[in-house]
């Protein structure tokens, strides 16, 4: 038998050695100094990095969860934390965890749904800055002219209520890329970016959703326990089964963003795990690294409406 002229070929020794390739580093400016610094590192010139605040003393599950997060976060992107609440019950979780923690529909980006819940009573005015706000957070996943519709009964110009009738006036004479109303199946379909409701209706969406997608996980769960088929199609559906739940799973969110305050604050659920706190500290600084904050305060007084509009 004849020997081969090479142990391995060429592209098997080559895709061995790929593990050898420099990556360019993603370079971001400083915003205490200016200077060009790695993204979520410490600045070399002045040693300041982004700061977030966590309340340790919030979470259901108690403080391990939220702390075991907050190290994975600073582990796997390099910010800094600030733990508050009671030092007493807090120290001894965060030494113990720190020694163990090492490093929806078709959408491929997620609709941006405001309010779901901080403001229930609101008034047109509010619903256009809701706009404003929610455009520009959106801007986090690369959209530049986000689609910003109305949530409505219909489609048609003057359905809904008074609230929804007179924002549709505003909305369409400001600068957003305006699209018209919405109804609650647009939320899933992927044509719109920004989708805007008092937060008495989101909310209710909110729940709803998160309600209907763990009703989704336990169908599927109980119709491939009843024949064999089914468990032998699960084995080989298994990754795909694995995606979707990771896409429908509000954790690897971390949390909504409170906007319209002067700072950057993200809002947890009270069943938050660790994963939770994790994604929704590095969303804050994802926030911060974009100047969402700069920009929601441009776009509102490039959109304030005249006196006789109100």
């Amino acid at each position: 038998m004849a020997l081969p002229k090479r142990r391995h070929s060429r592209s098997r020794t080559r895709k061995r050695r790929s593990h050898d390739a420099l990556n360019a580093p993603v370079l971001a400016t400083c915003s205490n100094c200016g200077e060009p610094k790695e993204s979520h590192r410490l600045c070399g010139s002045c040693g300041s990095t982004v700061r977030i605040a966590l309340d340790a003393m919030g979470g259901d599950n108690g403080s391990d969860d939220l702390i075991t997060g907050a190290v994975a976060a600073v582990k796997s992107s390099g910010v800094g934390v600030v733990l508050v609440g009671d030092e007493d019950l807090i120290s001894p979780s965060a030494r113990r965890i720190e020694a163990e923690c090492g490093l929806q529909t078709s959408l491929e980006i997620p609709v941006v749904l405001m309010d779901i819940g901080a403001n229930v009573d609101c008034k047109p005015l509010h619903l256009l800055q809701f706009a404003v706000m929610a455009a520009a957070f959106s801007s986090l996943d690369g959209r530049k002219r986000p689609r910003v519709g109305l949530l409505s009964i219909g489609e048609e110009i003057g359905k809904g209520n008074s609230l929804v009738r007179e924002a549709y006036g505003l909305l369409k004479d400001s600068s957003l890329n305006f699209i018209g109303n919405v109804e609650g199946r647009d939320v899933y379909r992927g044509d719109v970016d920004v989708i805007v409701c008092d937060g008495f209706v989101g909310n209710n969406i909110l729940k709803t959703s998160e309600g209907l997608a763990e009703a989704l996980m336990v169908m599927l769960a109980r119709e491939i326990e009843k024949s064999r088929l089914a468990k032998l199609g699960y084995l080989l559906a298994r990754p795909a089964f694995r995606c979707f739940k990771k896409r429908v799973d509000y954790t690897e969110y971390g949390g909504a963003p409170l906007l319209g305050i002067n700072g950057t604050g993200i809002v947890c659920h009270g069943s938050s795990n660790a994963n939770a706190i994790k994604n929704a500290i590095q969303e804050a600084v994802k926030m911060v690294d974009n100047k969402v904050i700069e920009k929601i305060a441009m776009d509102l007084a490039r959109n304030k409406p005249d006196a006789e509009d109100l």
